[in-house]
């Protein structure tokens, strides 16, 4: 039996003085769940390596992690912005690099919180840097900070016709949630699948690829307990069979 090759965006530990690269397990279980391999990418800035990385992995997921650094999206930080847990510019050059070589050759994608975020933004999309702060919705309280509960649910609508409704095959869902920001506007090229009761968006397509999912909830950590989550996985991995 032949297993597709799935690279991963790792994440980067800042905290450290040698900035570890790391990787939440999660993420490799629920690819060999699904009946993938999951391999650890280099955060590498060479071009010639992102290229050949693009050409040998069958498909790619882009992981959660830290705040994106607001200027990529023409911004500066929001004063006195403590839930950030500091910015990664060696993971910013890579994906913003990356993802146009993966998108170009059709590889499937599985984008997750950070993941979608900063694809959200190499579409041209803004961010709500502090969603307590910055929601228009003064009831605003689905979203946790990302240290609280982690297996704390609330809704989601799923939009028929996306990619995400023809996964699930339901228009509501629970999913947990550990995140202090969120999509402001929405990047060309992206279709919303989904959005919370206070109007946040929790996913997207990408239009133009034969599988491209973005979600910003972690299906990883609740793969085996929501039904949902991990039918996202068995999809992705059953696009990357057939490339």
């Amino acid at each position: 039996m032949s297993y597709p090759l799935i690279g991963i965006v790792p994440q980067l530990d800042i905290t450290t003085p040698m900035r570890h690269v790391r990787l939440f397990p999660q993420y490799q279980r629920s690819i060999e769940k699904a009946g993938g391999i999951g391999v650890m990418l280099p955060l590498t800035n060479n071009k010639d390596i992102m290229n050949q990385l693009a050409q040998t992995f069958d498909g790619f997921l882009f992981t959660g992690g830290q705040d994106l650094n607001p200027h990529l999206y023409g911004e500066d930080e929001l004063e006195n912005l403590e839930a950030t847990t500091g910015y990664a510019p060696e993971r910013d050059y890579f994906e913003s690099a990356f993802y146009p070589l993966v998108k170009k050759l059709n590889k499937p994608i599985l984008a997750i919180c950070r993941g979608f975020q900063i694809i959200n933004v190499l579409h041209g999309g803004t961010i709500i840097q502090d969603l307590p702060r910055q929601s228009p919705d003064p009831n605003f309280v689905l979203h946790p900070a990302w240290n609280e509960n982690r297996e704390q649910l609330h809704d989601i609508f799923i939009n028929p016709n996306t990619s995400l409704y023809n996964i699930i095959k339901r228009k509501k869902v629970k999913v947990n949630s550990y995140h202090h920001q969120g999509i402001n506007q929405l990047g060309k090229g992206l279709t919303v699948s989904a959005t919370s009761p206070d109007g946040l968006i929790e996913a997207f397509d990408i239009d133009d690829l034969n599988f491209g999912v973005a979600v910003q909830w972690h299906p990883e950590v609740l793969y085996d307990k929501q039904l949902s989550d991990g039918k996202i996985f068995k999809a992705f991995i059953e696009n990357c069979s057939n490339k």
